[in-house]
């Protein structure tokens, strides 16, 4: 059974044998050195579609901070605060801003988030509200607001699922992502 084996090397030369043995255990080494760099290769490209994530969810999450504050001065507003409704112009602009930032940080991840379509419906339910926000009742500016902040928790959230932060296998990055997406 052995014998083709012992031929071969019996005709071969101590270099040659060398080379072969060398050749042989090459073989495995180049396969596994192979396989890691797919692996390291898979692990890079996974937390840069995570550090994307986490690009597009900064400036959604300062939209969802002057909304709130927005939310609030309209009910001072309406209440008959002067102050509040002259604050409230700086508000509108803080928040058109962030739709600023937050569609040229969409339109640069596009390719790889497809979310630009959300973003842009949030924008325009956004315009839609502060056209009409001085004419709703306190209720309603109320509700409206806090619709229209829970959608871009929404949109947090579709961002967080499609960038992998909610994928991520590490328990401990897990759930920092879960509190940085969800609940702060």
């Amino acid at each position: 059974m052995l014998n083709p084996g012992i031929r071969l090397l019996a005709g071969m030369r101590m270099p040659q044998k060398m080379l072969l043995i060398a050749v042989i255990f090459m073989l495995p080494i180049a396969y596994l050195l192979f396989v890691y760099e797919r692996n390291l290769t898979a692990q890079i490209e996974f937390a840069s579609l995570e550090v994307d994530g986490a690009r597009q969810v900064e400036p959604a999450r300062r939209i969802i901070q002057s909304m709130q504050l927005h939310r609030g001065l309209s009910q001072l507003a309406l209440a008959g605060n002067a102050d509040a409704r002259a604050k409230l112009v700086e508000v509108k602009d803080r928040i058109g801003a962030g739709f600023d930032d937050l569609g040229k940080v969409t339109a640069d991840l596009d390719e790889r988030l497809k979310s630009r379509e959300a973003a842009t419906g949030l924008r325009n339910d956004w315009q839609s509200l502060a056209a009409r926000s001085e004419g709703l009742s306190a209720a309603e500016s109320f509700r409206e607001h806090t619709a229209a902040i829970e959608r871009l928790q929404d949109f947090i959230l579709l961002t967080a699922d499609r960038s992998n932060m909610t994928l991520d296998p590490d328990l401990e990055t897990f759930y920092l992502v879960d509190a940085f997406a969800t609940k702060i």
